[in-house]
């Protein structure tokens, strides 16, 4: 199960589209500090956040803004989930000026394993 990555900058409009492949792909357990807060929107189908953060299910053009600093875990519920988390306080500094050619990548087992997004968008 793969887990396709963007880094998205449209003016304003700045952070990390995922796609997830297969239901059950998702982003393992996490915390974020302020450089990388973020909230999220449903693009496509459906996910759970859960963690320490309240347990709820968002579809197609649901937006929510939760704890960042809580641990908290996504996971698609359908084929195809996609979410766009939006920055809260813009592109964090290594990812500012990368060229487009790194600003997408792919991970396997993200649920699982930690993405490396270090040799993803700033190889």
């Amino acid at each position: 199960m793969s887990t396709h990555i963007q880094l998205i900058q449209l003016g304003g409009l700045e952070g990390l589209l995922y796609v997830f492949d297969k239901r059950g792909e998702g982003l393992m357990a996490h915390t974020h500090d302020a450089n990388t807060a973020h909230d999220v929107l449903v693009l496509n189908g459906a996910v759970k956040i859960y963690g320490n953060v309240p347990e709820m299910v968002l579809i197609t053009g649901q937006h929510h803004n939760f704890d960042w600093s809580a641990v908290h875990e996504i996971v698609a519920l359908s084929d195809g989930a996609a979410i766009f988390n939006r920055f809260l306080y813009g592109i964090p500094e290594p990812y500012r000026n990368l060229p487009p050619e790194l600003k997408i990548g792919k991970a396997e087992n993200t649920l699982h394993s930690p993405i490396s997004y270090d040799s993803i968008l700033s190889r």
